[in-house]
């Protein structure tokens, strides 16, 4: 699993592939204008772009600008909005969005890592359960042998058994009257 650090400069974050210093326990979401509008911090005098880029990042319900935490929102449910506690360092903020493509750019190489590990992750994953549908296959192909399967019936039961085959490629054995 990788490691998450801020990466000040960009408002953004970088991966590692090793605890370093400063690592967060918890990977940070991207925070959009539209959550910031619903929060109502607008109205409480910061100014920010409605742009497409992220503006903040969260880490639960705690807000952080840069790496730096600035403000945590408390009781919100659907039908009550949430209590805004802004940091003091963070009262009338002015707001600039993420580096996107600086982000990206630092973090071009762990990117290519990552994605090579899921690529054959799905890899393997498809290889065994396409070893398992071949499996599957041959069970089904009448490779079972039901004159012996018949037969060891007969002999526990010692009633004459007949071979019933459904349509759904399954069978039944049953006394014969």
């Amino acid at each position: 699993m990788y490691k998450v650090t801020w990466d000040k400069d960009v408002n953004g974050v970088r991966l590692h592939s090793r605890i370093v210093e400063g690592v967060l326990g918890t990977s940070p979401r991207p925070v959009f204008y539209e959550e910031l509008d619903l929060l109502g911090l607008d109205k409480l005098g910061w100014k920010y772009p409605h742009c497409e880029e992220p503006l903040l990042w969260a880490i639960n319900k705690q807000y952080y600008y840069k790496g730096e935490l600035v403000f945590e929102a408390k009781g919100a449910n659907i039908y009550d909005a949430a209590t805004v506690i802004l940091q003091p360092a963070a009262q009338h903020l002015i707001l600039q969005p993420v580096d996107v493509e600086a982000v990206l750019e630092r973090n071009k190489d762990m990117m290519f890592l990552l994605e090579s590990e899921a690529i054959e992750f799905i890899h393997e994953t498809y290889e065994q359960y396409a070893r398992a549908r071949k499996t599957v296959q041959a069970a089904s192909a009448n490779t079972l042998d039901f004159e012996a399967l018949a037969q060891k019936a007969e002999k526990k039961t010692k009633k004459k058994m007949a071979i019933v085959k459904e349509d759904c490629d399954s069978f039944d054995i049953i006394a014969v009257r």
